[in-house]
């Protein structure tokens, strides 16, 4: 009797979990080379010497990250 039991709770926790659809977000190769492209070919370097364009990179992949994620915060202080 106990067998049945867990065939019928077995079956029923299959049942239940095939019902749902993937909430996963799929990776979008094409997607992925725009974004790459946006952030790797501008003008001029990436480095401590132009902030205006980090900010610019940061800008960006804040407003990507938060189309995608629940939660974006952008680190304002570093620890060394």
């Amino acid at each position: 009797m106990k067998k049945v039991y867990f065939l019928i709770f077995a079956a029923l926790i299959i049942t239940i979990s095939c019902d749902k659809p993937q909430v996963y977000a799929q990776s979008d190769s094409v997607q992925i080379v725009r974004h790459l492209t946006t952030i790797t070919k501008t003008d001029g370097y990436r480095n401590y010497k132009n902030i205006p364009l980090l900010n610019q990179t940061a800008a960006y992949i804040f407003s990507v990250f938060s189309q995608i994620a629940t939660i974006t915060e952008r680190q304002t202080r570093w620890k060394h």
